[in-house]
């Protein structure tokens, strides 16, 4: 029998790869072996620093463009004409025979470029990365986390200008430091800290992943630094930011101040205008702003302060706290607890399942809390109030009153106008009143007394089923009373006399003095009218 050797394709096929990955493998071992010894070789690196420099002559109007990678800025303006930049390169490699190379293709370039002046760093340092980059050297840097040429750079830039200067600035992955330059400024970095103070124009600056900082700035301001902290300090002017992640800190602005942010940490006093204020998540305080201020914090804790104009607060689940409003406040809360104090116009707060404080209000107040606790203290004009489950507390209401409280206990005391009262299982308590008194509860004890006025014409209507109602009123007071209760007991400091239809002393009626309010309480429960 002839034997045979059957080689199937699959079995080829892996038998060609594994020829192929011998050599690979053997060359891997050998060039790891290589790389180590020369890594080990290389272990004392050398550094030098060389320093480059140029002058040219400027004008008034014209920008400086600077582009740069990864060097630290630092630019200053200065009583001078010229344009003075000096750069340090510090190289560290780990051969020596880079270094003169490096260095004698490095220059520093300062020349004409569209209006005005280009400056920027000519060196070798993208070949060498490319090289770095590439094939085998690639593979081991990667493979071995090394690299086979041990080449790092860093660059300090320093600049002079004249104190009138222009700039346009692209970097990454350095520092920018500006001082005491006055013109339209442009600033694109990546990756690195900016500092700019005592300069005057316009700036716009794009920044990311490090801080931002502008002190003593005179004009309009516009930041954006995504996951970056920002500073403003004294701008005499406008001022927009966009952030993120990182917080925001302003003071003194003159002008007006928007804020778009990204769960970012908002806080600051001092803004002359309107100041718009928008972020998530991160606790947002504000104080001393001059014009209105708005704003929309989604899932923030929101503290106001010294507001002068007109105030909007949109917020949920977080705490709200406001103090001194020299305008009109609306807040717009879900499941937010609200306290206010001081607002010297109209007030309107919206919230859900938090306690709702406020006071000193010197305009109209009104509240819509659903299954909110509401305390209201000091209200100069009227006052309407929406809530249910819980507690309403309202002291000093110098217009009308109007509670909606389904399942709520109300207690008033003080009110100049008339109060409207409705209300389901939970008593009612008035006191102090002025006006006409209005009360439609269900299975809800009623007491009102120490009424301070009984207005003519005026009237008091007290209606609720199963429970008592109490009626205390001055002894001189002009009323004609009408009392009715299906199942309690009538109970008069004042002589009454029954209706003629009734003889079980289910219905009374009494007259005081003549003319007079009208009086109307009905129950299923006891009525007690009493004389104060």
């Amino acid at each position: 029998m002839t034997g045979e050797i059957v080689i199937t394709e699959e079995r080829g096929l892996a038998m060609k790869k594994f020829f192929i990955y011998i050599p690979i493998v053997l060359f891997l071992a050998i060039s790891r072996d290589q790389f180590f010894a020369a890594e080990k070789s290389n272990e004392a690196r050398i550094t030098e620093r060389q320093t480059y420099s140029q002058r040219l002559a400027s004008a008034p109007g014209k920008t400086l463009y600077v582009d740069m990678s990864q060097a630290n800025v630092i630019i200053s303006g200065e009583a001078q004409n010229d344009i003075v930049a000096e750069a340090t390169v510090e190289l560290s490699v780990a051969r020596a025979e880079l270094v003169k190379d490096f260095f004698s293709q490095t220059q520093l370039v300062l020349e004409p470029y569209r209006q005005g002046f280009r400056l920027m760093l000519r060196s070798p340092k993208e070949r060498y990365e490319r090289r770095a980059d590439q094939g085998i050297r690639r593979l081991m840097n990667f493979l071995f986390e090394g690299d086979a040429d041990g080449f790092s750079m860093a660059t300090e830039l320093a600049v002079r200008v004249p104190s009138n200067q222009s700039l346009v600035i692209e970097n990454k992955y350095g520092d920018i430091t500006i001082d005491n330059v006055n013109g339209a400024l442009q600033i694109d970095n990546t990756s690195g800290e900016v500092v700019m103070k005592r300069c005057e124009g316009s700036l716009d600056l794009t920044n990311n992943y490090a801080s931002a900082e502008v002190n003593e700035f005179k004009g309009a301001v516009t930041i954006s630094n995504s996951s970056g902290a920002v500073t403003v300090v004294n701008i005499s002017g406008n001022v927009r930011i966009e952030n993120s992640y990182k917080p925001v800190r302003f003071e003194k602005i003159t002008g007006s101040l928007t804020m778009d942010g990204q769960s970012s940490d908002v806080s600051g006093t001092g803004v002359g205008g309107d100041c718009f204020i928008t972020t998530s998540y991160k606790p947002i305080s504000v104080s001393g702003v001059g014009g209105k201020l708005t704003i929309n914090g989604q899932s923030c804790v929101v503290t106001v302060s010294g507001a002068r104009q007109d105030v909007l607060i949109e917020s949920s689940y977080q705490p709200i706290r406001v103090d001194s409003v020299g305008g009109a406040l609306t807040i717009n809360g879900q499941s937010s607890a609200v306290t206010a104090n001081v607002v010297a116009k109209d007030a309107t707060i919206r919230s859900s399942y938090q306690s709702i404080f406020i006071q000193q209000v010197g305009g109209i107040l009104n509240i819509d809390g659903s299954s909110c606790d509401v305390t209201v203290r000091d209200v100069k004009k009227d006052a309407s109030i929406l809530s249910s489950y819980k507690t309403i507390r309202v002291d000093n209401v110098g217009g009308s009153l109007k509670v909606d409280g389904g399942s709520c206990s109300v207690l008033v005391d003080g009110v100049g106008g008339n109060a409207d009262i409705t209300n389901s299982y939970k008593y009612v308590v008035l006191k102090r009143t002025a006006g006409s008194i209005d009360v439609r509860g269900d299975s809800s004890p009623i007491e009102v007394s120490q009424i301070t006025k009984v207005p003519a014409g005026g009237s008091i209507n007290l209606i609720t089923t199963y429970k008592p109602v109490t009626l205390a009123l001055p002894a001189n007071a002009a009323v004609q009373i009408s009392a009715r209760t299906q199942y309690g007991k009538i109970r008069s400091d004042f002589p009454v006399y029954l209706n003629n239809d009734d003889d079980e002393g289910k219905a009374v009626k009494l007259e005081l003095g003549s003319g007079g309010a009208t009086v109307r309480v009905e129950t299923s429960g006891d009525i007690i009218l009493r004389k104060e």
